[in-house]
């Protein structure tokens, strides 16, 4: 493992997934008023090019059709998050998806939790799949699909990743369960473990909440 500080980078698109799905968060209220942002700022770059009228309303249109993508965005994203949420009912589910999807899944759990998430950089992880940025302080997940408790070794592991990138709070999350050794370290550093059982419970969670 590498001690390079800083060495975890989002996946290519990776804030622009979790920002859109922040905007898809907000009311539709945001979703109407970006594109006519758009339209607006089109039609000021006309008007300081000295456009004629139906040139500023083509370059309005232009802009509003540019701004318009942040919001088609969100509408795709959410339909992904509402499947991953609504289609997991136990364990077996959880252990069905891929390893992207189990890692936007838990993703999403924290997303609808305030946070602003993005998967890592699939080449190089560095043992953290999810990197959090919750009141703008940096936060770090692991993500592990098991069927055997977590030894601690692993948790072991990932606590090096926190120290590696000075980050304070960590998060893993198994589709399992952890060994009392492990549940005794993470405890001692202050890293929250977060069971399967817990996961189902959040997802049981957001499918009863009105956005879902």
């Amino acid at each position: 493992m590498s001690d390079r500080i800083g060495r975890l980078r989002p996946a290519p698109g990776g804030w622009a997934e979790a920002w859109a799905a922040w905007l898809e968060s907000r009311s539709t209220t945001w979703l109407l008023l970006i594109p006519s942002l758009g339209a607006l700022v089109g039609a000021a770059m006309a008007a300081g090019l000295g456009a004629s009228w139906h040139e500023a309303l083509a370059w309005a249109l232009v802009g509003m059709l540019v701004f318009m993508v942040p919001s088609a965005y969100a509408a795709l994203n959410a339909a992904r998050a509402h499947s991953l949420i609504t289609d997991a009912h136990s364990l077996a589910d959880l252990r069905a998806l891929s390893y992207h999807e189990f890692e936007e899944q838990v993703a999403e759990v924290f997303r609808r939790k305030g946070c602003v998430a993005a998967l890592t950089q699939r080449e190089a992880d560095g043992g953290a799949d999810i990197i959090l940025r919750r009141s703008g302080e940096r936060q770090l997940v692991q993500c592990k699909q098991a069927r055997w408790s977590i030894p601690v070794k692993e948790v072991r592991a990932f606590y090096g990743v926190l120290a590696a990138e000075k980050v304070r709070h960590g998060y893993f999350v198994t589709t399992s369960d952890f060994t009392p050794e492990a549940v005794r370290f993470g405890g001692s550093v202050g890293m929250e473990l977060i069971r399967g059982r817990r996961l189902l419970r959040n997802l049981e969670a957001l499918r009863d909440s009105p956005e879902v």
